[in-house]
């Protein structure tokens, strides 16, 4: 594929956009760089730009414990606003990983609001990288050579649009029956991007744990003898390593701590050390954590529960809580 000069190029992650600039030579001043991940925290629909990022802004400064760097996607497209409105082209990399749907989502809706023409979009498409790779991997997990496979780039025809605008809309809705329908097996859209989605119900709370996806598989590697941070982060992403959607080691992290948070009536896990270097920290599991381990004891039932996912908001005061049964989502008033 060969890009002109007055083409854009929208990638999530920092390393994709260096691939991008480095494989097909674009400028720096071309790219638009999607540093956030949308699926972690706490998500809604679009707005005023300034109070739409501050809350994404305060949820990775308090789970990175740093303050992110560079703008955010929403500032990238208002600043660049006038410049895609004349572009020739806007090149969107995406491959079928929840948060390039994510992103997808987001830029339609962007479009909207800043009143940018939705025709200038074009896809370009990464599956036969992921292909390559014999499975799943987000964009920044392969060498950039690799790149090369990925589209040709294809028009952002209805069917599509639509598809990631259903996603936007069940990412950011306030309960979640939307993200349900969706990846129902009758529903029409794309399996890649169902099974995206689908990685979401499983970072719900089980109904026997009280613990999502990503929450229990941090317990499962850890043990009652000390160990440390990145061993314990290294074994989830290694166990991880063929779904279509691992987040960050930043964020895994950040559940170690709240997963071992002394504030809680029974933390599952103890912390040694710094608690903010990767080496430095131990954690070790506590009693209760064994327990609920090994199903004799519930996580919710011992500590409650106030988390996002999505623009769903999780706690003990809402009217009912969703599980994830092992398929779909369950909702319950209680859990005793």
């Amino acid at each position: 594929m060969q890009f002109g000069e007055n083409e854009f190029h929208i990638v999530h992650g920092e390393s994709a956009g260096g691939m991008v600039r480095t494989v097909f030579d674009v400028s720096s001043s071309r790219l638009i760089c999607d540093r956030d991940m949308l699926s972690c925290g706490p998500l809604a629909a679009l707005g005023d730009p300034e109070e739409w990022d501050r809350p994404r802004l305060t949820y990775w400064a308090t789970a990175t414990l740093e303050k992110p760097e560079g703008p955010t996607l929403w500032q990238q497209l208002t600043a660049s606003r006038e410049k895609l409105a004349n572009a020739d082209a806007i090149n969107l990399w995406l491959g079928p990983a929840l948060n390039e749907s994510l992103l997808a989502g987001f830029v339609l809706e962007a479009f909207d609001l800043l009143e940018l023409d939705i025709r200038r979009l074009r896809l370009i498409d990464l599956e036969p990288v992921f292909e390559a790779l014999g499975g799943l991997h987000p964009i920044d997990g392969f060498h950039g050579d690799l790149l090369k496979l990925a589209g040709p780039w294809q028009p952002m025809d209805k069917p599509t649009e639509a598809c990631y605008r259903q996603i936007w809309r069940a990412a950011t809705s306030h309960t979640p029956e939307l993200l349900i329908a969706f990846c129902r097996p009758d529903m029409p859209w794309p399996a890649p991007l169902k099974e995206g989605m689908r990685t979401w119900l499983t970072w719900y709370p089980g109904m026997k744990s009280g613990l999502g996806f990503w929450d229990e598989m941090l317990l499962n590697n850890s043990s009652s003898n000390p160990v440390t941070v990145a061993q314990t982060i290294a074994g989830c992403l290694r166990l991880s390593s063929g779904l279509v959607e691992a987040p960050g080691d930043s964020w895994l992290f950040h559940r170690l701590r709240r997963l071992a948070d002394p504030e809680q009536a029974w933390p599952l896990l103890e912390m040694i050390g710094d608690g903010e270097t990767f080496r430095r920290t131990l954690t070790r599991l506590t009693d209760a954590g064994i327990d609920v381990l090994n199903g004799d004891d519930n996580a919710i039932v011992l500590n409650g529960i106030e988390d996002h996912i999505g623009g769903v908001k999780l706690g003990l005061g809402a009217d009912q809580l969703w599980f994830h049964d092992g398929e779909t989502l369950t909702p319950r008033r209680s859990i005793a």
